[in-house]
């Protein structure tokens, strides 16, 4: 039997893939987030001297930006080792398109108390499917019973306490108005 050679282990292992375009905005992006966390923790958590250690408010929220820290330094340690690679605004660009997905989802906020669950389900869902692409019938329609399908699992059955759209106040009062406030 061969006795193999000696290798130190390494503390940052790179999982064997080089530095991507843009991998160094994205550490340095994050080990700013951390930062902010760390700076922010003493005011947004508290310890008791009575509870036990693991018990304390503060001690997961802690755990998880340590680690959170130690993997950001681990890949920003990775990438400033690494050759630089071409397209970095590129992949700059890409990260910033997925932003307007996220005020989609503001905007489904904002309209849902106003409209109502339903119809801004509806609205939304539609409008999403014709924003990636799917604008066939049966997309669009597979889309309607979706939308239809989440509310009535939501509201109905999940009873998930969604405000109720100001729109519903224009209906007569009576049982048609409290159903359409209740589970519409």
């Amino acid at each position: 039997m061969t006795k193999q050679p000696y290798t130190p282990r390494v503390l940052f292992v790179q999982w064997g893939r080089e530095r991507q375009p843009g991998d160094l905005v994205f550490s340095m992006f994050m080990a700013g987030v951390v930062l902010c966390l760390i700076v922010a923790f003493p005011w947004q958590t508290v310890w008791h001297s009575d509870q036990h250690f693991l018990s304390q408010p503060a001690f997961w929220p802690g755990l998880g930006i340590g680690l959170m820290g130690l993997a950001g330094l681990g890949n920003l340690y990775n990438c400033l080792r690494s050759a630089r690679q071409p397209g970095r605004r590129q992949a700059l660009w890409q990260w910033l398109r997925t932003i307007e997905f996220a005020a989609w989802f503001v905007g489904y906020v904002v309209i849902v108390p106003i409209i109502g669950y339903l119809l801004a389900t509806i609205i939304f869902m539609l409008a999403l499917m014709g924003r990636t692409g799917f604008r066939a019938p049966r997309e669009l329609g597979m889309a309607l019973v979706g939308a239809i399908v989440i509310v009535i699992v939501f509201r109905g059955f999940l009873s998930v306490n969604i405000p109720s759209g100001a729109v519903y106040d224009w209906l007569p009062e009576g049982s048609i108005r409290l159903f359409f406030q209740l589970y519409l």
